[in-house]
């Protein structure tokens, strides 16, 4: 998440160093639009922890007590729309910062430290942290099983968890630079042309990404378990999205993002979302078990999401983009900064402070709704608080 991870790697193309000031102001929307989806996420991850949204978070399984129906189907239309965008926006986000922090650093020191601050917390996140947590929920709850046996046979295999978006940004920024590279090596390569990303090149992106969601979602259903978690059924969205910030970082084209491009997104969002609640509505008049769109590829529904999606993600991540170019700008106060700065551990931490809590509230007889709301407003700030601490008191500060 470098980018989406720390405020140093924030930086403008490579074509032409902007003055200090426009930097300044790219910083802090792009570091305060961070650190405002991760603690979002956060709250997201402990409200669907008690209801019942297929693969949403693992205390699922065990939970003592469960969203009321009402409750349920309101977070399900909140929710449900809004995955299918939120990690689209941050691998956006990180696009627009990739080819500065290579040009930076130079393909080889730009690799090294993607596999420092990305893939060395994976390992530690994916064999020790998500895990351990998982098991000692399901100790609690009563299970019987050793740490080594969850470990091979807990499934998916491998699960990153919510860390497979470090683990993909991994490979699309390990992919770029070999890329760079190879372009480099080649004759005098033309310089990018700049100019702003039009309306057009938003539909056509929003259009290829429905297109090839058609083609491999019947054989990846979106929500699959797959080894590591690598969300292979949202590659054309979030390979998509990182390749639109990367070259509109070289060529200028979203800074900002132009008016008419900002309300055709809007459009393109609001019928997304549109279209998404017509077929809610459909599945509830049809009596169908909403649970299908995620196992079953080929059932209409899921094939309508999929065609959704494409102007639904551009839409939604342009206008987001556009919204925090226009009002997050601001320099923040203290404690802005520090949720700027600990946002990438806030992501990294959430496991072990979520399910902590919903383990610590589990003797106690209060309704669903109620956990849910304690444990998002305790996880947020929990989450930020122990990565505060570690960035700022220990040897990992340089890591996350």
């Amino acid at each position: 998440m470098e980018g989406v991870a720390v405020h140093s790697e924030f930086g403008g193309g490579v074509a032409r160093a902007p003055d200090s000031a426009t930097r300044r102001s790219r910083l802090a929307y792009l570091d305060n639009s961070k650190a405002i989806l991760v603690a979002l996420i956060i709250a997201g991850h402990a409200m669907i922890a008690y209801g019942t949204l297929e693969n949403a978070w693992p205390y699922q399984a065990i939970h003592e007590v469960q969203l009321a129906k009402v409750s349920e189907v309101v977070l399900d239309l909140i929710v449900v729309p809004v995955a299918g965008f939120a990690m689209g926006f941050f691998f956006l986000m990180s696009g627009l910062v990739t080819p500065a922090a290579l040009a930076r650093r130079g393909e080889r020191d730009f690799v090294r430290r993607r596999l420092l601050r990305f893939g060395a917390p994976l390992v530690v996140w994916t064999l020790l942290i998500w895990p351990g947590s998982i098991w000692v929920a399901e100790r609690v709850a009563g299970r019987d099983e050793s740490f080594p046996s969850l470990l091979i046979h807990h499934e998916p295999f491998l699960d990153t968890g919510p860390m497979w978006f470090v683990l993909v940004l991994l490979i699309y920024s390990i992919a770029y630079a070999g890329w760079r590279s190879f372009r480099v090596a080649r004759p005098a390569p033309r310089a990018a042309a700049r100019g702003p990303i039009d309306g057009r090149t938003a539909i056509a992106l929003a259009i290829a990404i429905s297109l090839l969601n058609l083609l491999i979602r019947p054989f990846l259903p979106a929500g699959g378990d797959e080894v590591l978690q690598l969300h292979l059924w949202q590659w054309p969205q979030t390979l998509t999205l990182f390749g639109l910030g990367i070259v509109a970082a070289r060529r200028g084209g979203l800074e900002p993002v132009a008016d008419d491009l900002r309300r055709l997104a809007a459009r393109m969002a609001i019928g997304g979302l549109l279209a998404f609640l017509l077929v809610a509505a459909a599945l509830s008049v049809t009596g169908t078990d909403g649970v299908t769109i995620f196992r079953s590829g080929l059932h209409w529904a899921a094939l309508v999401l999929a065609a959704i999606e494409g102007p639904l993600a551009v839409g939604a991540c342009l206008w987001l983009l556009a919204f925090a170019q226009r009002h997050l700008a601001g320099e923040p106060g203290p404690l802005g900064r520090i949720a700027q700065r600990a946002a990438y551990g806030a992501f990294l931490m959430q496991g072990v402070v979520l399910i902590g809590l919903m383990l610590a509230l589990r003797p106690f007889a209060l309704p669903a709704e109620a956990k849910a709301l304690i444990v998002a407003a305790l996880g947020v700030t929990g989450s930020f608080a122990l990565s505060w601490l570690l960035v700022a008191w220990t040897p990992l500060g340089g890591i996350l």
